[in-house]
């Protein structure tokens, strides 16, 4: 979501930077600049994984972490000049002022139990979706879950707008050819998945709907951060079979380790909303009151 809210400001002309934790990486407590949008300053060990992807996929706009959000927000500010700054997983961060709070919420696996850690998913009681400025339910696919969702939401009296999104796969990479093909060349090859997100299981189900004939799967924990021990688990676990495939979230991390004779190939995606155009309008005219009304910099 990060990716595409980027993108429509960029596509509007809005000079936008990205400010996340850099989660696991070796600099989330330092803090830093990962990419000033055109040169890599960081390597996805320094700055975690998902900024690393962020980096990859977003030229033009630069990548700031740091768990101090505030400081990394400042330091984006400060260094970029930019007219807005997409905090990454910031709903909880109260320090940082926001202008417009983008809830996702996952449509598969809705609340949960309802209740909040460690007795169920939630961080947050439900009740704080009211401060939201609008919320985007992911997966969407089912539209059951999806009604079960917004019912829930408004009866704990939430009024905020609620879009709806997909996840669609644009293209695979092809790391041995070193080129981009069309989501079809999976089509019937037989493989082994491996990968180290947080819901292994849809990504899964996505390269089996893609035609894939998968033989192996591998769940590896959350960020998990591979090695050559790894490379040979999987190695071994998808001997006999054509090629494996991956995330683009796991290959920022293998892409210096990993065989260049092993078939890998990378599944690449787009968030897509459905309502695209109602919900950037909403955030285009947010960003755009902030810019004619910017607040005190100290």
């Amino acid at each position: 979501m990060v990716i595409e809210v980027a993108r429509g400001l960029q596509e509007r002309g809005v000079k936008v930077a990205v400010v996340t934790r850099g989660y696991k990486g070796t600099r989330e407590c330092q803090g830093g600049v990962v990419s000033n949008g055109d040169r890599l300053a960081m390597t996805a060990l320094e700055s975690g994984d998902e900024a690393a992807m962020l980096a990859d996929t977003l030229p033009g706009v630069p990548i700031v972490v740091g768990k101090d959000r505030c400081k990394a927000g400042m330091r984006a500010h400060r260094r970029f000049g930019c007219d807005a700054i997409i905090l990454d997983d910031g709903f909880q961060h109260l320090r940082l002022a926001r202008d417009l709070d983008i809830v996702l919420i996952d449509g598969r696996n809705e609340f949960g139990n309802g209740r909040v850690v460690p007795a169920g998913p939630l961080r947050e009681r439900l009740g704080v979706l009211r401060d939201a400025g609008c919320i985007v339910v992911t997966k969407s696919e089912s539209t059951d879950v999806v009604d079960r969702i917004e019912e829930t939401i408004r009866r704990e009296g939430v009024s905020a707008p609620l879009y709806h999104s997909i996840y669609r796969v644009i293209s695979i990479l092809d790391v041995v050819a070193g080129e981009r093909q069309e989501p079809n060349v999976l089509r019937g090859m037989d493989c082994c998945a491996f990968t180290g997100i947080a819901d292994p299981s849809y990504f899964f189900q996505m390269v089996e709907r893609l035609g894939a004939l998968v033989h192996e799967t591998l769940r590896f924990p959350d960020h998990y951060s591979y090695g050559s021990t790894a490379v040979e688990v999987i190695r071994r676990r998808g001997a006999e079979i054509h090629g494996y495939v991956t995330t683009a979230k796991d290959y920022v991390k293998l892409r210096d380790i990993w065989p260049k004779d092993l078939p890998l190939y990378v599944v690449e995606i787009r968030h897509q909303v459905k309502e695209h155009e109602e919900l950037f309008k909403r955030i285009y005219c947010v960003v755009d009151r902030a810019r004619r009304h910017p607040p005190g910099v100290t």
